[in-house]
This record gives structure tokens, C-alpha cells and sequence, in this order.
């Protein structure tokens, strides 16, 4: 099961090991190509559409069964369709569903295979029913409540089903002497405190393999929060400076207070605007910089070597420097002001060098620095 680049994925993986998975769930798979054309994409479709291509010469059938969807107003939807002619030439049926939010359900499977996979509302009222049927034991039951994050960029369909599914749920699951229902909501673009709570139990992910603002913030709720999330965002970029932040955070070791800004400026991409319309918020750097206080730092959340990164010592320098950053996501940071106290006590500190042999072989020796009181 993918959506985005995880369908693709899932695609590649049942048709590189035919007979391994018996059902495959693509949603909104983005199965772009370029054996007719250029893809009309960003470079980072290229090793997408090199999959495709060779998949639409000799598709196989992937899976015994194949459940496809794509929203009929969603960029993707031409692509997914293209697969229609191809698996239904090597005997999968194809079938089309329109529900109220304009949603295509594409189904896919071997003729021979009766009944559709749509889930119907009797089975949904079932699951509802028997959820909250359980028994309560005692007057102590707590109701808790656990938080869903959809993490979005230009989707339309997917989420409004998704949290239209969850609703008609009203899920109330027995949890020891608990029950626990779900919320849902789409979380949102803004600067953040790497110190800050996190509300989500649970962030669904869509979005990340191109932000980095909200990439960086799931990557915070994991380490500092303890929030679970699909799709894995140390699978895009491994560790960096704002991950060691946090973790250093995590661990109780004393890092300045930090903070996580959106970019000022954006490359442009056909669903940039659309996600920043939708969920990126207007904030204001004065009262951000008041709060970790100046003289402050500004830097990229990655890379080294000195480059990004401003000092800043009032207001207006801050907002000058954000102008300059470009595309670059940056930190916050307070300074560390020495002390007369803590720069006395390192003048104190007498260092004297002693040679000690590591390799009697070549006798190589290394100067070794200590310091004495």
C-alpha cells in the first residue's frame, strides 16, 4: 500500500517480485512518464518516470489484485489513468466510483473475481457499533482522546475522505479501563520552538518529501514529542544539526533555545502555492526574537563550515537577515554570553604538551594537550 511516491514504490516492489504481495492499494500514485513526451515535472520525477516507462512496455500483473484511486480534479489524475488500458490488457477489470467529494475509486483485479472491494456504509455502522458496544467497567472509565495531524500540501480529495471516514467511525476503543476515540486536523506552516509541545499522537505524511519546513518539525515531534508518523522523514535526509538539537534536548543537555523559521523565498513548483495558500500561517519575527532575547543567531538547519549564519543584535538586524536568507530554512538561536566568572577560570587554566608514542613501530608520536589548575 503508497500514495504520492509510496504507491509508486509499492508499484515497483510487486512488479520487481511478481507473486509476493496478493493485493496492492495505490492512492494517488504519482506514476509519471516520458516514453510519449517529457513528463512536464521536476527533475526528481526522472527516476520515477524511467520505472513507469519500463512498466508501461511490459507491466505484468503486479498483483492478483489492484485497488487504484485518484481524485479526478488531482494533477495526477492522467497518469493514474494511463495504467487503466495496460492492466485491463492483461485481464484486470477496471471499474469507476464517483462518491460526493469527487473521488475516483479506479478497481483493477482478474475478471474472475466477483465482488467489489469497496468497504459498504453497513460494514462501516458495524465497526462503529461494535466499537462503542463494549462494556465500561467501573465509574473511573477515562474517554481519551488521540490527535491525528494530516500533514498536506495540495491534496483535495484524500483528507476530506479520510476525515469524513473518521467521523461516520466515531470510534470509541476499549483501552483497559479506557476508551479511546479520535480528532483529526491538518497541521499547519508557522515558525516553531524546538522546546514546544507537539499536540499530535499521530501525523499522517504528504508533504515532506519536497517541504522542509514541516519535514524538520516532524522530525522535532519524533525525537522531542514521541509522536508517531507514516512515512518515515530520516528516509529523505538523515541526520543534521537540527536533529542533534533536539536530541542533545532530549537527552537534558543544555542547548540555547532554538527556534525553526519557514523560508523567505521559495523555488517554484506547481504545488507550492496551493500548500502555502492552505496552511501556511503569518507570523512575525519581532515577538520571536524577544523571546529568545538578543544577541541571537541566524543559520541554516544544516550544512557547516560558518555559511548562512548572521549574528544579530536587535530587531531590525533580525528582520535584515531573514530578507537575505533566500531560500534557506534557518534556526534561531540565543547566543552564549561568557561570564567574567567562566573566562577567568579558563585563563587560569595552566596547558602544558607531553609526547607519548602510539606506534612503537614508526615511532609516531602525537602532542597531547592537558590541562592542569
Amino acid at each position: 500500500m503508497g500514495a504520492s511516491f509510496g504507491g509508486v514504490a509499492s508499484l515497483h516492489a510487486a512488479w520487481r517480485h511478481p507473486g509476493a504481495f496478493g493485493r496492492l492499494v495505490l492512492q494517488s500514485g504519482s506514476f509519471a512518464f516520458s516514453d510519449i513526451g517529457h513528463h512536464r515535472r521536476t527533475p526528481t520525477f526522472d527516476p520515477v518516470a524511467r520505472f513507469v516507462n519500463e512498466f508501461r512496455r511490459r507491466p505484468g500483473r503486479p498483483a492478483e489484485r489492484m485497488y487504484l484511486s485518484c481524485g479526478i480534479y488531482e494533477s495526477l489524475i492522467y497518469e493514474n489513468r494511463s495504467l487503466v488500458p495496460l492492466l485491463r490488457h492483461h485481464g484486470m477489470r477496471y471499474a469507476t466510483k464517483r462518491s460526493a467529494t469527487d473521488t475516483t475509486g479506479e478497481l483493477a483485479r482478474p475478471a474472475a473475481v466477483g465482488a467489489d472491494l469497496a468497504l459498504p456504509r453497513a460494514a462501516v455502522d458495524g465497526l462503529r457499533i461494535r466499537a462503542q458496544a463494549a462494556p465500561c467497567q467501573g465509574d473511573d472509565v477515562a474517554h481519551i482522546n488521540r490527535h491525528i495531524g494530516l500533514s498536506l500540501g495540495a491534496d483535495i480529495c484524500w483528507p476530506i475522505c479520510f476525515e469524513a471516514i473518521l467521523k461516520r467511525l466515531d470510534l470509541a476503543i476499549p483501552s483497559g479501563d479506557d476508551t479511546l476515540g479520535f480528532e483529526v486536523s491538518r497541521v499547519t506552516i508557522e515558525p516553531f520552538d524546538l522546546r514546544q509541545p507537539v499536540r499530535y499522537d499521530l501525523v499522517i505524511d504528504r508533504l515532506t518529501h519536497w517541504y522542509f519546513t514541516s519535514r524538520e518539525w516532524i522530525k522535532k515531534a519524533v525525537v522531542m514529542n514521541d509522536t508517531y508518523v507514516f512515512n518515515n522523514p530520516w528516509s529523505l535526509q538523515s541526520n543534521e544539526k537540527h536533529t542533534s538539537y533536539c536530541a542533545m534536548m532530549r537527552l537534558g543537555l543544555k542547548v540555547p533555545g532554538t527556534w525553526m523559521l519557514p523560508p523567505k523565498a521559495y523555488e517554484q513548483t506547481a504545488d507550492l502555492q496551493p500548500t502555502l495558500t492552505r496552511y501556511a500561517r503569518y507570523f512575525d519575527l519581532g515577538p520571536i526574537g524577544a523571546t529568545l532575547g538578543y544577541p541571537l543567531f541566524m543559520k541554516p538547519y544544516d550544512g557547516g563550515g560558518w555559511v548562512g549564519v548572521s549574528k544579530v543584535d536587535d530587531e531590525d538586524q533580525l528582520r535584515a537577515a531573514y530578507e537575505a536568507s533566500g531560500t534557506k530554512v534557518m534556526h534561531l538561536q540565543s547566543a552564549v554570553i561568557p561570564t567574567s566568572a567562566s573566562c577567568a577560570a579558563s585563563a587560569s587554566a595552566r596547558r602544558r604538551a607531553s609526547s607519548t608514542t602510539i606506534h612503537p613501530r614508526r615511532c609516531t608520536t602525537v602532542t597531547a594537550w592537558t590541562a592542569t589548575s
